[in-house]
């Protein structure tokens, strides 16, 4: 098995990506008016959080591979 060295940089980007995304979307969320806008915003943030989690999974195997 071949010792492959890996930017420490990347984990950084893919960290700050994700606190930079979660971060618009709940301000969405708090910023909503009313109750649809609500409901709108957590079907957004939920759907954020689920890409997210996809997008890290891919790049953490892509990483490691």
């Amino acid at each position: 098995m071949k010792n492959k060295n890996r930017d420490p940089k990347l984990w950084w980007i893919l960290g700050l990506l994700n606190v930079l995304v979660m971060e618009c979307s709940a301000s969405l969320y708090m910023d909503a008016a009313d109750g649809d806008a609500h409901l709108k915003a957590a079907v957004v943030l939920v759907g954020v959080a689920i890409a997210v989690a996809i997008a890290d999974l891919f790049s953490i195997i892509g990483a490691l591979a």
